[in-house]
């Protein structure tokens, strides 16, 4: 029986820690058609949302959507979900408290339909893509509901592990005291 060295066993092992770490565990058909998802909802992003407000917009949601699974980017074309990136959602901008509201992660109006992330600090919220997942997870099997149900508010809790939740916007304090936030951002239309 051959015994492997640590140095051989590192070099196969770490091949296949970067391997999943690149594709975050998505089969190889998903990680070739990523690409053309994130074009597309990156083409609708910078065609409809107020991109000049936020310096290197289309990397820093490039860099979100491709760490969002192909499933999750695929439930946003098929529901025509806009994303758009936020700096409005920043905690430091918004009248949050800080025992009793939860600081929003992102936005989704119902009758646009448009979801925006929050972008703070020159960041995209960094759950952006298991917040998409959550969506996906939440309004998969009730489409309809997306397109007619209220406004949510999506946030991240941290109590032991990490969970990401969906409330209707109406319900929470930080959604109420900022009326700013209530309409998405879009671009403003030449007349």
């Amino acid at each position: 029986m051959k015994v492997l060295s640590t140095k051989k066993l590192t070099k196969i092992f770490g091949a296949a820690v970067l391997a999943v770490a690149v594709t975050g565990c998505e089969n190889s058909a998903d990680v070739a058609r990523k690409p053309k998802l994130v074009d597309r909802i990156l083409d609708q992003s910078m065609q409809s949302c107020p991109t000049e407000q936020i310096s290197n917009y289309k990397n820093h949601l490039s860099k979100a959507l491709y760490d969002t699974w192909s499933e999750d980017l695929d439930f946003v074309i098929a529901n025509n979900v806009t994303i758009c990136l936020d700096g409005r959602l920043d905690e430091d901008k918004l009248n949050i408290g800080f025992f009793n509201d939860t600081p929003i992660s992102l936005l989704y109006t119902s009758d646009q339909p448009i979801l925006t992330l929050a972008y703070n600090d020159g960041e995209v919220t960094e759950y952006a893509g298991d917040m998409l997942d959550e969506l996906r997870d939440e309004y998969e099997d009730q489409p309809q509901k997306l397109k007619n149900g209220p406004d949510q508010y999506g946030y991240t809790v941290f109590i032991k592990t990490r969970s990401y939740h969906y409330k209707d916007a109406v319900d929470q304090g930080g959604y109420q005291k900022n009326p700013q936030i209530h309409k998405p951002p879009m671009k403003k239309l030449a007349l």
